[in-house]
């Protein structure tokens, strides 16, 4: 993990396992929902509530992670990420994670100033479905989770979904897994 002092902590940045499509943002309590389908392009509503599954284009493998809490929402450059989702979630606690939902690699844990109603924006790149996904050190495939507080809740939305695999997965209605 890399980043700064828990009281100052802005990013974290690192590898992690893709399982079934899919990855875990929220609480360290999740809880996989097999009746949930995709919402919002990448983001499926974990079943407790505590958080999202990601769906990638990874089916098992790795792919790279950049956690960011932000004092404010900042633009994202369409240029730069291929999907785009927006969503509130509720921590319990001052910590978000990311976390394999398989056991392949650690997982990523960012300290937040505060516990509660967030909102959080999960942009990914380069999803496609890839044999280098096997290999830690190729791993191609990003995601840039950004949180801040805030104090209204929202549903689940879509910014942006201009990749192969986005843009079939919501032809398709499949769910993340």
């Amino acid at each position: 993990m890399s980043g700064l002092s828990e009281e100052k902590q802005v990013n974290v940045s690192g590898i992690l396992g893709s399982c079934f499509h899919s990855f875990w943002i929220g609480d360290e309590d999740w809880e996989y929902d097999e009746r949930a389908s995709l919402q919002a392009g990448m983001l499926t509503l974990g079943g407790n509530g505590s958080g999202y599954l990601v769906d990638t284009a990874a089916h098992t493998g790795y792919v790279r992670i950049i956690l960011e809490h932000l004092e404010d929402p900042a633009a994202v450059s369409a240029d730069d990420w291929d999907d785009v989702s927006l969503a509130t979630l509720v921590l319990s606690t001052n910590r978000l994670y990311a976390a394999s939902i398989g056991g392949l690699g650690q997982a990523l844990e960012l300290h937040l100033p505060n516990a509660g109603l967030h909102t959080v924006r999960v942009s990914g790149k380069n999803r496609v479905e890839d044999e280098r996904s096997f290999d830690e050190t190729a791993a191609a495939e990003t995601y840039l989770i950004q949180i801040w507080s805030t104090s209204r809740a929202m549903q689940p939305q879509s910014i942006r979904l201009t990749s192969d695999w986005g843009q079939e997965q919501m032809m398709h209605g499949e769910s993340a897994g």
